[in-house]
């Protein structure tokens, strides 16, 4: 056995394997809770200001009587604000799979979310601040998920491969 293997068959025997993987299934949850969250968030913001609409409309109207609501305009709003809840549903079923496929479900969200702060500041470049210490604080938990994800998958790998190598061994 090289030194390598005897190194890593000592580190799992200690249960150093089993804490690190337990570390990162714990990101994961991590990552789960916080696409979860940015999910339903972002699906009850959305679906609040879609209903909503019409009472805006209204109150255009109230305070600028003679005011013109062109129809496209309420489309496009109706358009984005129907995108952006569909993205929040995006954003739990992402959370709900994270296990399944912790990698992609992660750099997924990661980019979705990345995306959309990048579509919102386009159309309003004062989005980008608003909420800034929030945004940094989901975008740097989903990098650390990501990071944790691509552990996670490593290992499980690893293990997969051991795992038959050892079924190998076995029929000798």
């Amino acid at each position: 056995m090289s030194d390598d293997a005897s190194w890593k068959k000592k580190a799992d025997d200690d249960g150093l394997g089993s804490l690190a993987q337990s570390a990162r299934q714990t990101s994961l949850r991590q990552a789960r809770i916080i696409l979860i969250i940015v999910g339903i968030l972002t699906l009850g913001v959305n679906l609040f200001m879609l209903s909503n609409i019409d009472n805006e409309i209204a109150q255009v109207k109230r305070e600028n009587p003679g005011a013109i609501i062109d129809e496209s305009v309420i489309r496009t709003v109706r358009l984005i604000y129907g995108a952006t809840a569909a993205l929040g549903g995006i954003f739990i079923l992402l959370g709900i799979f994270v296990y399944a496929a912790p990698v992609a479900c992660t750099v997924t969200g990661l980019v979705l979310y990345l995306g959309g702060i990048a579509v919102f500041a386009a159309l309003e470049p004062q989005s980008l601040v608003r909420g800034l210490i929030i945004k940094i604080l989901i975008i740097v938990g989903l990098v650390k998920s990501v990071q944790a994800a691509a552990a996670y998958q490593r290992e499980v790998k690893a293990e997969r491969e051991a795992a038959r190598g050892y079924d190998r061994d076995s029929d000798y």
